[in-house]
């Protein structure tokens, strides 16, 4: 298992188009509980990656799409958008492709569907973790090379 933090994948994003809102779950969390912080693994639950661009650029949209759909690694991943309500704007996540294909599973027990896999399959949490830093660098191996065509 891999505990080290790579280059985050919203910087990546960022670097094509500026974002106004973003987030991703992380291996490791740190909360403030009463005056101390509280470090707790989080390995288990599969990463998930949020954001949204200020100005969204279709060309944009495509080349990530194209670069999640084009990774090969440890796990198939996903890149799905959905319009915002009442609000301008399409909010994006790319997660393990596993986790929308257990969406329903998951809301029938009223869970999350990373909840879900956490129960179900704890094993793959880490291995998610791990293979984002592939996707990662497939990610930004397809964005310079695009840059330089």
């Amino acid at each position: 298992m891999n505990t080290t933090e790579p280059i985050d994948i919203l910087d990546v994003i960022e670097s094509i188009s500026s974002t106004e809102w973003r987030k991703r779950t992380g291996r490791i969390v740190s909360y403030l509980e009463g005056p101390q912080f509280i470090t707790v693994d989080q390995s288990h639950i599969p990463p998930t990656v949020h954001f949204r661009f200020e100005i969204e650029d279709p060309r944009v949209v495509a080349l990530l799409q194209e670069a999640v759909q084009s990774y090969e690694g440890l796990i198939p991943w996903a890149m799905v958008g959905r319009q915002r309500e009442l609000l301008s704007g399409t909010n994006w996540v790319i997660c393990p492709k596993r986790m929308i294909e257990v969406k329903a599973l998951a809301e029938q027990s009223r869970i999350t569907a990373a909840q879900y896999l956490a129960a179900t399959d704890p094993s793959f949490g880490p291995v998610a973790h791990d293979d984002l830093i592939g996707l990662t660098a497939h990610i930004e191996r397809l964005i310079d090379a695009r840059r330089s065509e």
